[in-house]
């Protein structure tokens, strides 16, 4: 009977082992509302709750991505309020990447059109969201080897919807950078993602609370923060997006509200008079607080759900997020890896180090952008009046270039592209280098937007794919101005592409008063990419 009892004991030791319940990070869509998800996961991390999948929506897929694979909620906060939005949601250019020609022209015309039979056509969206992507893969690629989202410092999914088949698209492997664009292209806003035969936009638009993901991972306990409420008064409506925005919620509400129910712990931050797209940094922080708010009103609940893990499952060491102090006294680094790396080689600091909580993610995002790193994250371990910084990561491997290959093309040829994007077999990726040739083809204003990601990986090579989308090669700019002599004026100008024949470019400006007081035409070649001078002037005619 002993005998008996000790084996039952046992088993159900190892049960207790095995059946440790799973804790699930559910963040909404929201556009710029999403700054109000950031301080649940400063509350989460600074209470050491182990966090066990993460699945995100639209902007909630931005910031759950970048937590799945290491970031602290302080570098989200950081990376928030420094980004340039109004880059990444316009179709502007950056004018230090611009050639001589471009610079001359940079927001001369106001107002943009393509023209289908010379008729002007509206655009598809607002934004071509070439920047946003470029941004996404700049902040995740030291990660791109990292096929499967299982492997991630957490398990992560993210949504998107197929506007083809009127279905949902769940990410759980591939270029992350892609998955979070696809997840957060909100419809005329951002363009659409291609992806074989799929056409993908926000993951809102059919399902922006994934807690019923969470829940097919197998999460036993799932805490969600949606920022994107759908009792919305006349005055909170205030824009055309965010007409846009209800519109959606009013699709997905059903869905919504049912996921609703599936959240252990359900954070709503009351945010109101403020646009989706509104990234003013007043207003941001605004929102921040408003979301710090809400988590903090949730306290004693997560403190329940800590309180009620196994001693075993709550983390030992401490996260950034809890300790008070502006600054930290680091006695010892420890690097926790299965590479052969020495600490030197990740973050050289004389130590003892006080360091505050601000320089201290400045060194850690360098590491994260050097790119020899994955599955980045910290800790630290209390040592009396000082701490030791525990940092977790693996070392990058070169990867091999194996293939360049280039899809959506159609006018312009592939051996043109790939001159300017020199990258040949056998060459190691330099993603610096590959965004620079990215820059310098985007800015012949020839494409819409141009991505990368790496596919098909054989231990230490890939192929790389460009996906290109090709501009309209007909386009109308109109601008205004004043004159000291003319007075009011208007500028026009007529923009044909590999027109008349091609590799070459015609352009028709006009100058108007109460009459044309200037018309300027212009035949440039675009066959020879030089540098400093791809469109080079063949004919230039002036009637003033």
């Amino acid at each position: 009977m002993k005998k008996v009892f000790i084996i039952f004991f046992f088993n159900t030791i190892l049960c207790k082992e095995i059946i440790f319940p799973s804790i699930a990070l559910v963040l909404s869509g929201g556009g710029a509302k999403g700054i109000a998800q950031i301080p649940t996961i400063e509350l989460i991390d600074s209470l050491n709750i182990p966090i066990d999948y993460v699945v995100g929506t639209s902007i909630g897929s931005i910031a759950g991505g970048m937590y799945s694979i290491g970031y602290s909620p302080e570098e989200l906060k950081e990376i928030f309020f420094d980004t340039n939005w109004d880059l990444l949601i316009s179709n502007k250019k950056n004018r230090k990447k611009l050639n001589f020609f471009k610079k001359n022209n940079y927001q001369k015309y106001q107002l943009s059109f393509t023209l289908h039979d010379f008729k002007p056509k509206v655009p598809i969206a607002l934004s071509n969201g070439h920047e946003s992507f470029i941004n996404l893969n700049y902040l995740t690629r030291h990660n791109n080897s990292i096929y499967d989202f299982n492997e991630f410092v957490i398990p992560f999914r993210c949504n998107a919807t197929d506007l083809i088949s009127g279905s949902e698209v769940i990410f759980k492997n591939g270029s992350l950078a892609k998955a979070l664009r696809a997840s957060s292209s909100i419809p005329t806003v951002f363009s659409p993602i291609q992806d074989n035969k799929k056409l993908l936009v926000d993951g809102g638009v059919l399902n922006n609370l994934g807690t019923d993901i969470a829940k097919s991972l197998g999460a036993d306990i799932i805490i969600a923060v949606d920022v994107s409420s759908e009792n919305k008064k006349s005055k909170d409506i205030i824009d055309v997006f965010d007409v846009l925005s209800q519109s959606i919620q009013l699709n997905s509400i059903n869905k919504k509200n049912k996921n609703k129910g599936n959240a252990d712990i359900l954070i709503e931050p009351k945010i109101t008079g403020s646009s989706s797209l509104n990234f003013n940094l007043k207003t941001a922080e605004a929102m921040y607080k408003t979301g710090y708010s809400a988590a903090y009103k949730n306290l004693e609940n997560l403190i329940k759900i800590k309180n009620s893990l196994p001693l075993n499952k709550i983390i030992s060491n401490q996260k950034l997020s809890s300790i008070q102090s502006d600054s930290i006294l680091i006695s010892e680094v420890i690097l926790k890896t299965n590479s052969s790396i020495t600490v030197n080689e990740v973050l050289n600091l004389k130590l003892p180090k006080k360091i505050s909580k601000k320089d201290l993610i400045k060194e850690i995002l360098k590491i994260r952008h050097s790119n020899q790193f994955n599955n980045i994250s910290f800790e630290f371990l209390k040592n009396n009046n000082s701490y030791r910084l525990i940092i977790k990561l693996e070392k990058n491997n070169s990867i091999k270039i194996n293939k360049v290959m280039i899809l959506g093309n159609k006018k312009i040829s592939d051996t043109y592209i790939r001159k300017i994007l020199d990258l040949n077999r056998g060459d190691i990726v330099d993603y610096d280098k590959i965004d620079n040739k990215i820059s310098q083809l985007y800015n012949l204003d020839f494409f819409e937007n141009i991505n990368y990601e790496l596919v098909n990986f054989d231990n230490n090579s890939a192929d790389i794919l460009f996906n290109i989308n090709e501009t309209n090669f007909k386009r109308l700019k109109l601008g205004g101005g004043w004159s000291s002599y003319h007075k009011m004026i208007a500028k026009l100008r007529l923009d044909l592409i590999y027109k008349p024949i091609d590799m070459f470019r015609f352009q028709n400006e006009m100058l108007i008063a109460n009459s044309i007081k200037e018309n300027k035409l212009s035949l440039l070649y675009t066959g020879k990419y030089i540098k400093q001078l791809p469109i080079m002037p063949i004919l230039r005619y002036n009637y003033k």
